[in-house]
């Protein structure tokens, strides 16, 4: 357990400076919205060419710095990713190895764990952990522009939340049966693998077969409800998305029409609802890689807590090579004569 205190202690700066990186980005994505609103309000009742062709310089400016800034944040989680990796590999290789040596067989569970782990943070979905705390600042520019239009993105915000919510709870249970059922199928298969001279010898091949394609069928069928359930929300949240953006734009038309809102600010508002909103059916998409990386940190942390910490060794100074052997006896039993009787000699660094 030392190793993942350790380890959360120095993900902390790594992670701030990541989150950090997300408050820019989440800012930047601002700039869709601000140039649409700019462009129907003032350019063209106007019909100012300059003031387009410097807004546009600015909006493109600004996203080409969004470009960098997105591509450093995944070269960072990249990174920390392997680095979290090249620290706990060893010491989960280590504590497998202690436990094997007290006969109990983890069966590499600890570094198939760590490789989850890494999946998740090294890739994509981690994004939208990154971007939800983010979600009340595109709300709250919404609600500048008309407080009806802030009421149905934050209703919005609420159901895809709670949609959020009941793939956690409706998925949790199938995608815990479905990790425990492929992990005594990887072990079966293993044994297999391992005894394969014992098994074909003593004709055992069809039978233990037979059990791991059993085994087999059941996670199949229990990732296959698991994967069912997510795909059904993940489609009822994409249309529930399309369905605020429609009903946020017709409140917009509707203000438009009463003057109380400019068609700009129609169209923007609409745009910023889809990205306030876009992290949360990323969460939802995905989850299964969230719920295995979840489940695979509580593995590792299992895994090294199981081994205790090894004692602090007294320091002896390096072998000088000279070896001296005084009066030395052997007998296999007690009660045999000695094969070895008053044996004394010494061996100098080089010599035989």
């Amino acid at each position: 357990m030392d190793e993942v205190r350790n380890l959360l202690k120095g993900l902390r700066r790594e992670l701030a400076v990541v989150g950090v990186f997300s408050l820019f980005l989440n800012l930047l994505l601002l700039t869709g919205s601000i140039y649409m609103i700019q462009v129907f309000d003032r350019v063209l009742t106007a019909g100012r060419i300059e003031t387009l062709i410097y807004l546009t310089l600015v909006a493109g400016f600004a996203l080409v710095v969004y470009g960098i800034l997105e591509t450093l944040r995944g070269r960072m989680l990249s990174r920390l990713a392997g680095w979290m990796d090249a620290r706990l590999s060893p010491p989960i290789l280590a504590a497998s190895q202690a436990l094997a040596l007290r006969g109990v067989d983890t069966g590499g569970r600890g570094l198939a764990d760590l490789g989850s782990v890494r999946a998740f943070v090294g890739g994509n979905g981690i994004n939208a952990l990154f971007d939800a705390p983010w979600l009340p600042l595109f709300l709250a520019v919404i609600w500048v522009m008309h407080p009806w239009l802030g009421a149905v993105a934050l209703a919005g915000a609420v159901v895809l939340f709670s949609l959020a919510v009941l793939n956690e709870v409706l998925t949790r249970a199938p995608m815990r049966e479905n990790r425990e059922a492929a992990q005594r199928e990887r072990d079966t298969a293993d044994a297999l693998i391992r005894n394969a001279e014992s098994v074909r010898a003593l004709g055992m091949g069809a039978t233990l077969m037979g059990r791991w394609q059993a085994l087999h069928a059941v996670t199949l069928s229990r990732q296959g409800a698991a994967e069912e359930r997510s795909a059904t929300l993940l489609g009822i949240t994409k249309a529930a998305r399309q369905i605020l953006q429609v009903l946020l734009l017709g409140v917009g038309a509707w203000l438009v029409l009463q003057n109380e809102l400019t068609g700009g600010g129609m169209i923007a508002a609409s745009i910023l609802m889809g990205r306030a909103l876009a992290p949360v059916e990323q969460a939802i998409g995905a989850w299964k890689q969230f719920v295995a990386a979840r489940a695979g940190w509580r593995g590792i942390a299992r895994l090294l807590s199981a081994v205790p910490s090894e004692r602090e060794t007294t320091s002896l100074p390096e072998p000088a090579g000279r070896l001296l052997v005084e009066n030395v006896s052997y007998q296999r039993r007690v009660g045999e004569a000695p094969i070895l009787r008053g044996l004394t000699f010494e061996l100098l660094p080089g010599s035989v």
